[in-house]
């Protein structure tokens, strides 16, 4: 995440997508399930102006260390975020 006076965030994320046995976790139908994974709750941006947000994953099998360079069945990724107690004007 870059802030807009320069500032940059970088994180890894550890977010588990299916259970031991192979079936997907989350919402939905047959095999289209539906995630959320919350980040950064609760932070501010305080600072005016364009924020910009970079996401790459970096999926394994599980046990290996070789990145994979697709993720079969992932169709789409989003990302959102919703004002928790706005300020009454």
């Amino acid at each position: 995440m870059q802030f807009p006076h320069g500032k940059i965030i970088v994180d890894t994320l550890e977010y588990k997508m299916a259970f031991k046995d192979g079936r997907l976790m989350g919402e939905g139908l047959g095999s289209l399930k539906h995630n959320k994974l919350w980040y950064k709750e609760k932070i501010k941006f305080t600072e005016t102006g364009k924020y910009s947000l970079q996401i790459k994953h970096a999926m394994r099998k599980a046990n290996e260390t070789s990145i994979l360079t697709k993720l079969k069945g992932v169709e789409d990724i989003g990302f959102s975020y919703e004002i928790v107690n706005p300020k009454k004007s």
